[in-house]
């Protein structure tokens, strides 16, 4: 059998007790395009386990429409539609499509 890593001493000591669950410290973008994309709409009714802040939706609504992946109405478009095909952050998808079309017309 190995030895621990960490002793009980240093694990109370460095580690919380609970880790902040990851919807509470990431971007919420990708999370947000899911959601609308399988047909929840209104994301403050959704029944989430651990509420992340408004500020954070907030953020992600914002970078949504921003890339032009929702309208006005938080709708997603076509390239919303598009873009939620793809488990990854938002951003980092449709700088991916751009260099593929890119390399595609060279």
């Amino acid at each position: 059998m190995l030895p621990p890593i960490y002793t009980k001493v240093s694990m109370s000591k460095i580690m919380e007790a609970n880790t902040e669950p990851e919807i509470l410290r990431t971007n919420l973008s990708s999370f947000i395009i899911m959601l609308k994309n399988i047909g929840i709409h209104n994301i403050l009714s959704f029944d989430f386990m651990n509420v992340p802040l408004i500020p954070a939706l907030s953020q992600g609504l914002e970078t949504l429409y921003a890339l032009g992946a929702i309208d006005e109405k938080t709708d997603l478009t076509k390239l919303g539609f598009k873009m939620s095909e793809f488990p990854t952050e938002p951003l980092l998808i449709l700088k991916l499509s751009s260099l593929l079309l890119s390399t595609r017309q060279n």
